[in-house]
């Protein structure tokens, strides 16, 4: 018996579209934390994929086996690509917790990550979680099912996502990531820099004081200072740099 008599056409446009659905949602920040039960991924994914079924097009069942493996698996990378692209920006954050945490003097403090079920650092796992609600909140991710929607407009099922440009645009986004992180902990890098530079001229003006012994206290206070203060405006950069990520990409 033959795959197109086992598998009626709808099944199969809905097999393929949640491919590359089920996929996004998979790596998809806020749906991809291990706290998350995966009943309610494939939920959700199933129901945005039966949205989908009726105004995709997706090309008529093959009788081959292979033929119907190639076209999920090109399903696939697509929605990886969007997927990641999603997960780099967000990477951001908690590389700029990091630097933070260096900078304040507790870098060596963590927290159970609830988004990855291992520890990590204290500000890297603040700021992540407060991005992902910042997302939610504010609607943007609105965008990346956008996003979604416009792939099948540019890669229609059964057409192979041009693997050396996507890899090119996953490595500026990842690269840029770098970048974008710095500047939001721009302003803890400069009370750092400034601390340091003060406690260092102390310990040479008072050789016999363990000054950076009675100094670290006061560093933290400063530190968590500063972040309470800027970390309104750090979400409305890392907002903005989410949003143009999707605007526009396809």
């Amino acid at each position: 018996m033959v795959l197109g008599e086992i598998l009626p056409q709808q099944s199969f446009a809905f097999m393929v579209i949640f491919a590359r659905v089920g996929t996004l949602i998979m790596l998809m920040p806020g749906f991809d934390q291990v706290f998350v039960p995966v009943r309610v991924r494939a939920a959700f994914a199933v129901l945005v994929s039966l949205v989908m079924v009726p105004v995709v097009t997706v090309p008529q069942i093959s009788d081959s086996g292979l033929e119907t493996f190639i076209i999920v698996a090109q399903e696939v990378l697509v929605g990886a690509f969007l997927g990641l692209m999603a997960k780099f920006v967000l990477s951001a954050l908690d590389t700029a917790g990091t630097i933070i945490g260096m900078q304040t003097g507790i870098a060596n403090a963590f927290i159970l990550n609830p988004g990855m079920a291992q520890q990590g650092a204290i500000f890297g796992v603040f700021l992540v979680m407060a991005g992902m609600v910042a997302i939610f909140a504010t609607d943007l991710h609105h965008h990346t099912f956008l996003a979604l929607a416009s792939s099948y407009n540019v890669f229609p099922p059964g057409t192979w996502l041009p693997l050396g440009d996507a890899i090119d645009h996953l490595g500026r986004i990842f690269s840029k990531s770098f970048g974008i992180a710095v500047q939001l902990a721009a302003p803890l890098i400069v009370l750092g820099i400034i601390f340091n530079v003060g406690v260092g001229i102390l310990s040479r003006l008072m050789p016999q004081v363990q000054i950076f012994f009675i100094t670290v206290s006061g560093q933290i206070i400063m530190g968590l200072f500063v972040l309470a203060m800027t970390t309104a405006a750090l979400m409305m950069v890392f907002l903005k740099v989410y949003q143009d990520t999707f605007v526009g990409v396809l």
